[in-house]
């Protein structure tokens, strides 16, 4: 994703001056605490402002705008949350949870271009199977059915059938589609990687099948 926050390294610099300026504040660990504990009581708005103070004072915290944006989202403010997300990634554009909640911001505030455009172009830089993974699900939550599946086969497909996720996503996708041949065969794809995992006996159940051994099938990206 390229996305830029202007004067993130002045601010970092000013950062280091108030580290050492903190007589007479608060600990950063104390406001953090009252920040979680304001998230735990859902008391959104006092969590906002606790996170945006420690934000204020060390701005390349980026965990603490990962809650400032939870808190943000839990209110209904997508828009202020990503507006958070976008600097976190500029810190850290490789954390899982940095992506994932920018996506879900994308997503929540109806921004469907972007958030299509942003993850495509994040998974085929980096190709890996969690960022394809992760472009399917958004293409999911957005209505877009045909990219989703293109996703999720390609991370398949890299995978080469070696874990479950690609497989049980693909058969999620398929079955709320309304496609339950193929998303039966998924189920059984999955139920060959992982034999015992109950939520996967218990879909081949739900589709009147019986799962065993012997209903397994072997992931097609396996080969041969």
């Amino acid at each position: 994703m390229r996305l830029y926050a202007r004067g993130l390294v002045s601010a970092l610099s000013l950062a280091v001056c108030l580290a050492g300026c903190e007589n007479g504040q608060r600990s950063l660990p104390a406001i953090r605490q009252s920040a979680e504990h304001a998230m735990y009581i859902k008391d959104y708005e006092k969590a906002v402002s606790e996170y945006g103070e420690i934000i204020q004072r060390r701005p390349e915290m980026y965990r603490d705008r990962l809650g400032q944006a939870q808190a943000y989202l839990a209110m209904g403010k997508p828009a202020e949350a990503r507006e958070q997300l976008e600097i976190a990634y500029t810190i850290r554009p490789n954390d899982a949870d940095v992506i994932d909640l920018l996506a879900r911001a994308m997503l929540e505030s109806g921004d469907l271009t972007s958030l299509a455009g942003e993850l495509r172009a994040n998974a085929e830089a980096k190709n890996r199977v969690w960022d394809w993974l992760l472009f399917g699900r958004y293409m999911f939550f957005a209505g877009d059915h045909d990219e989703a599946e293109k996703a999720l086969l390609t991370a398949a497909r890299l995978d080469r059938g070696q874990s479950v996720h690609p497989q049980l996503s693909l058969a999620e996708l398929y079955q709320r589609a309304g496609d339950d041949a193929k998303a039966l065969d998924r189920y059984r794809m999955a139920l060959y990687l992982a034999p015992d995992d109950e939520k996967i006996n218990n879909a081949i159940r739900a589709m009147g099948e019986v799962p065993g051994p012997t209903f397994a099938l072997r992931p097609a990206e396996q080969g041969g």
